[in-house]
């Protein structure tokens, strides 16, 4: 197994035995790619780590060299755990790969240990964790004036991690009764980071414990004296409290641990409506639980109001690891006398004539607290319970308040304290609002989030922690001392809930962080009673207001089940293959519901392209080709394109029914872009290249698109043989909509050769046998172009504005961007012919607005009025461009 070393320079060690790369760039072309995680380092980040200032004069021949020295060294058994991907590098390693992995998985075990009242072990596995560093973490990552930025917060993680464990060591040092060694250690971690006051409270219990009381009040008159004189502050809670405890001689700093305040000191902002409700609930219910996702603001809320009773007691159930000791948790929460510690029954017996709000905080993980409740509720009349959790207790008479996310102007302000909190003088700049909207909802509205991220502003701009977010974890800061959280960081919030998930729930939320933008009941794939328990713990949210259930995980859970997942690239395989069926069972002509399924679903559908243009570009280039008409009628125009592009060049092996359906959708979309030459032209290749397609159907498609290329303004007799060929081929393969289309575009290119006598009666025949075959699209496109031949005779005619009417609450229903923008522009020549100049305008600007938005050109297409005098072709608007809901409205 490969080990690499990081915490120091830069080593690597295949077993026992070491393959040092050769040279200093290689050692700082190892670490960058460490530093990156698995995540691919570009090729900028990597010359600019690697190289600094110094750059040499073909960078990306120098990474490939460095790219194969490094393979050279791995071996032939493990050089593909370098891969080139797009732009950058990727190095694949399993976890517990470098000395920073075992660094952090050792900590977690003594700090599980420290957690479970075993203070020897934490001791040794502290001191065993502490061996690792050699240095500086990246040590050989100097070069230069500065690092990328994602290889600066990695270094800044591991050194604030390391800060942590070593006041944890000291206080795990005081815990085993080694006072003397951890007075030491504390004394040269002040003198390290002066300002840091849990180091000092611990200094001052450790002297205390080791027998120098009068050290103790020195070092609490030292440490008075430097807060006031460098930063002009008084001591926090936890010092003061410490230091009346040394002058009274309290018995329990005896017993040293964590002294942590009660009261919050930042300010507490948004809520109204949940503390509200809050307030009423304890007020008339005995059992009120908060539940929410790890982060939410579950802890905060619920200590903000119990601050707000005469009597509340704390109980902080996270440090609480086995349910035999939450009675004492309890007891010692109270202040019961010590008898009452070794028995449930103790404890509920003093609790009869208590009165007051007992707060259990994080429930979760303890089986025995519904009981508990049960049990105290039923003997103690005069005590109220309210618990958080991340699923309710499951006791009669719970009342539940669900807690959501900040919703994003609370979480924007929530964003602006906090920040002001970091550097006092900060106001937002021009500019900055959009950065602090993209920030929040980057971060779900989770107010543990945007707090870690607010206290970065130090070292980043607004700008680059809204770029860094990719990785919700490595940008943000650890939770600061004082923080009412139990957890150090996010992570390790989320990690406490992911942990509590069985292995078939485990299984299910590990398959599922793929998803983008949410995902349906059946994407569990049958997995509903597991799915609804994720939703109990709220690991998953639901949304059921909508037409179907929606779910999702928050952004963070996202980020971190993809960090532990041991294969990323299968979870992300299966929701391409999701994605490819949807799309395939919903192409656009397959049922009314289709163009809002898709549009439901977009964000995965671009996830799965996204997988498969680098994976499995074949099945990319069917999904883009199915794709085609949804990106024309949601007005999609420049996303289709691009990505059929892509898909069209890095393929091969294509199967031809594919290829044609992908060509052809190509040339519909630069057809309503507004080059019908490049339409033709795609449209006229992939028909010359169908030979040995076996799908019947995919050539009338393709047929189709090339006859309405050639409406108005191409070949008309081109345009004519291709519309009954479609038409043809519908009846053949029983697809009613080609057949429509067929007929109805086949009766348009008649009309080019001047026989529109004949063409508009008929036009409206072949609308009505759509309509009578169930086509609703068909024949709304159809009574579009009716309404448009009948414009030029008949003006605003009651039957020219019913069929526009028509047409448009049909084209509305479908969704389809493109044709109520058509259908919209003729509106506005009927109008104006009228007279009615200012509705017409508005419907002009409107169009003009959505026209530019989605780079639609309606001129010279049969959806649109082709004379030039009618066509509004300036840059912008009058100001008067309405909604589309309004514009729809305005003609209704």
């Amino acid at each position: 197994m490969w080990t690499i070393g990081v915490l120091g320079v830069t080593q690597l060690r295949h077993g026992d035995h070491p393959v040092q790369p050769t040279g200093a760039v290689a050692r700082r072309f190892l670490a960058a790619l460490v530093a990156a995680g698995s995540r691919p380092a570009t090729d900028e980040d990597l010359t600019e780590a690697v190289w600094g200032r110094n750059r040499p004069e073909h960078p990306a021949s120098a990474l490939q060299v460095a790219a194969s020295r490094l393979r050279r060294a791995l071996g032939e058994e493990h050089r593909q755990s370098l891969r080139r991907t797009g732009s950058g590098y990727q190095l694949w390693l399993p976890a517990g790969s470098t000395d920073a992995d075992v660094f952090t998985q050792i900590v977690g075990r003594a700090r599980q240990s420290a957690a479970q009242g075993r203070p020897g072990e934490a001791v040794a596995a502290f001191a065993e964790a502490s061996r690792l560093w050699r240095g500086e973490p990246y040590a050989d990552l100097t070069v230069g004036d500065g690092l990328p930025v994602g290889l600066q917060i990695e270094r800044s993680r591991l050194v604030a991690l390391r800060e942590a464990t070593a006041e944890e060591a000291a206080a795990a040092l005081l815990q085993v009764g080694d006072a003397a060694g951890a007075a030491g250690e504390l004394d040269a971690l002040t003198r390290a980071a002066p300002y840091r006051e849990h180091r000092w409270s611990l200094l001052i219990q450790a002297l205390y414990q080791a027998g120098r009381q009068a050290d103790a009040l020195e070092a609490a008159r030292r440490v008075r004296t430097l807060l006031a004189e460098d930063l002009g502050v008084d001591p926090g809670p936890e010092l003061l409290h410490v230091e009346q405890q040394i002058r009274r001689q309290d018995p329990r700093l005896r017993e040293v641990q964590a002294i942590r305040p009660v009261r919050p000191r930042s300010r507490f902002l948004g809520r109204d409506r949940e503390r509200a409700l809050l307030e009423q609930l304890i007020a008339a219910e005995r059992l009120t639980t908060i539940v929410g996702p790890a982060g939410v603001g579950k802890t905060r809320l619920a200590i903000e109001v119990a601050a707000q009773h005469d009597l509340a007691w704390l109980v902080r159930l996270a440090d609480v690891t086995e349910n035999r000791h939450l009675h004492a948790a309890v007891a010692t929460a109270v202040g019961l006398p010590t008898s009452t510690l070794d028995h449930d029954a103790s404890v509920l017996s003093a609790m009869r004539a208590h009165t007051g709000l007992l707060l259990l905080d994080n429930c979760e993980h303890l089986t025995a607290v519904p009981r508990f409740v049960d049990q105290l509720l039923t003997l103690g009349p005069g005590i109220r319970v309210l618990a958080t959790s991340r699923k309710p207790l499951g006791v009669d008479g719970e009342r539940t308040l669900v807690l959501d996310p900040l919703r994003l102007p609370e979480a924007v302000a929530l964003l602006e304290d906090r920040i002001r909190a970091t550097i006092p003088a900060w106001h937002p700049q021009p500019g900055d609002q959009d950065t602090l909207i993209a920030l929040a909802t980057a971060l779900d509205g989770i107010p543990l989030a945007i707090e870690l991220a607010a206290a970065q502003v130090r070292a980043f701009s607004l700008k680059d922690l809204n770029r860094l977010l990719d990785d919700h974890f490595s940008v943000l800061a650890a939770v600061p001392d004082g923080s009412l959280t139990p957890h150090p960081t996010l992570r390790e919030a989320i990690a406490w809930s992911i942990d509590l998930l069985t292995p078939a729930q485990r299984t299910l939320v590990l398959r599922l962080w793929p998803y983008e933008g949410g995902f349906p009941l059946e994407a569990a794939d049958g997995s509903h009673a597991v799915l609804a328990a994720l939703v109990a713990q709220s690991v998953v949210t639901a949304d059921t207001t909508g037409e179907v259930t929606r779910y999702r995980m928050l952004e963070p859970i996202r980020a971190h089940c993809r960090s532990i997942d041991a294969s990323p690239m299968t979870s992300q395989a299966a929701q391409a293959v999701w994605a490819r069926e949807l799309v395939e069972r919903n192409g656009v002509h397959s049922g009314p519901d289709a163009m809002r399924v898709l549009t439901r679903e977009l964000p995965n559908i671009r996830a799965a392209l996204a997988h498969d243009l680098v994976v499995s570009p074949r099945d990319a280039v069917r999904t883009a080709g199915l794709l085609g008409p949804f990106w024309w009628r949601s007005g999609l125009l420049n996303e289709g394109r691009t990505i059929l592009t892509a898909a069209l060049e890095s393929a091969s092996g294509v199967l031809p029914e594919d290829r044609l359906r992908a060509l052809a959708a190509h040339g519909g979309l630069e057809y309503y872009a507004g080059d019908g030459a490049r339409a033709r032209e795609l449209v006229a290749s992939a028909v010359a290249g169908a030979d040995g397609c076996r799908d019947t159907l995919a050539y009338g498609e393709a047929r189709l698109i090339q006859s309405m290329a050639e409406v108005p303004s191409g070949d008309a007799t081109l345009a004519q043989e291709a519309a009954r060929d479609a038409g043809r081929l519908g009846r053949l393969t029983a697809t009613p909509w080609l057949e429509a289309m067929g007929d109805l575009v086949g009766v348009a290119a008649d009309a080019m050769t001047g026989r529109c006598d004949v063409a508009r009666p008929l036009l409206g025949a072949t609308a009505d046998v759509a309509l009578e075959a169930g086509e609703r699209w068909s024949a709304a496109f159809g009574r579009m172009l009716l309404a448009q031949g009948m414009m030029e005779e008949e003006g605003s005619s009651a039957q020219v504005l019913d069929l526009l009417r028509w047409s448009l609450r049909e084209f509305w229903e479908a969704g389809d961007v493109f044709h109520i923008l058509a259908v919209l522009q003729n509106f506005s020549v009927v109008l104006a012919a009228a007279g009615n100049t200012g509705q017409a305008t508005a419907l002009r600007d409107t169009v003009q607005e959505q026209r530019l938005r989605h780079n639609i050109q309606v001129r010279g297409t049969y959806g649109g009025v082709t004379t030039p005098d009618t066509w509004y072709t300036g840059a912008g608007t009058d100001g008067e461009a309405l909604s589309l809901e309004g514009a729809i409205a305005l003609v209704a």
